[in-house]
């Protein structure tokens, strides 16, 4: 009975932020969502045991792919822990991609105090307040999946882009290449 909540973050309840468009979700119930938190898509295949560290670009930087240098690496900010679940903002691009992903794009809300919910792979949900600009319904300087970057080995100064649009192999980012 209460597996249709857990995608549902008891704020915002699967509301839409524009085009309010009530649909038959996939528990069955009715909301304009079907999640507010979102599966960071490039973790399928991710192991437990998995090492790989997260930093993120500020968004005002334009991503590459790959960071090779070890001077474009300080740019980096590292994160405690690997995203698994994101809370998405509504406005980019939950309410118009219902995937139940967190790719490319994709925003964190900044709905509770200027942040949002962030489940990681140390177990630990956090709340976090990615960098962002004035307003969640304008992308101004906001962080997006793909100012983030991965890595295993710190001896490798090599950062891929976690996402990127690209198609990664299942597990990948267990030994991202």
């Amino acid at each position: 009975q209460n597996a249709d909540s857990i995608g549902e973050c008891p704020a915002n309840r699967r509301r839409a932020a524009h085009n309010t468009n009530l649909h038959q979700n996939i528990f069955g119930s009715f909301t304009d969502l079907d999640f507010d938190y979102t599966m960071v898509k490039i973790d399928a295949g991710l192991r437990l045991t998995s090492q790989t560290r997260v930093a993120y670009i500020q968004p005002t930087t334009t991503p590459a792919a790959t960071i090779f240098s070890a001077a474009a690496a300080t740019q980096l900010t590292p994160l405690t822990s690997l995203p698994i679940y994101v809370e998405e903002s509504t406005w980019w691009y939950n309410d118009s991609f219902r995937d139940g992903l967190w790719s490319y794009s994709d925003q964190v809300t900044i709905r509770h105090s200027r942040g949002g919910h962030v489940w990681c792979l140390d177990g630990v949900a956090r709340l976090w307040r990615a960098p962002s600009g004035p307003s969640e319904m304008l992308q101004d300087g906001d962080l997006e999946t793909n100012d983030l970057y991965v890595q295993t080995n710190p001896a490798d100064r090599v950062w891929h882009q976690l996402d990127g649009g690209a198609t990664r192999p299942w597990g990948w980012i267990n030994n991202p290449k």
